[in-house]
């Protein structure tokens, strides 16, 4: 069965989040138990919202492709498809 987004998407994901993302936000809070905890029974559209919401100084700047590319690699760092 195929995924919900792509490798390529997910690598996009790791470099946008590596800058425009890490410098106030822990990548520990984005997978295992934190992650898992913060998301599992709320609905993808949720988490969408929340990571449009940033960054925090300039909410709904990045791309939409770019913010589900940052979704994406949120995904498969916790080993969905």
């Amino acid at each position: 069965s195929t995924g919900i987004f792509t490798a390529a998407q997910a690598d996009r994901g790791m470099t946008i989040y590596d800058s425009q993302c890490a410098s106030c936000h822990e990548l520990s809070r984005f997978k295992g138990k934190d992650f898992a905890s913060a998301w599992s029974d709320k609905p993808l559209t949720d988490l969408h919202v929340a990571v449009k919401s940033m960054p925090m100084d300039n909410p709904g700047s990045l791309q939409p492709q770019e913010y589900a590319d940052i979704l994406a690699y949120f995904l498969s760092i916790n080993g969905y498809p």
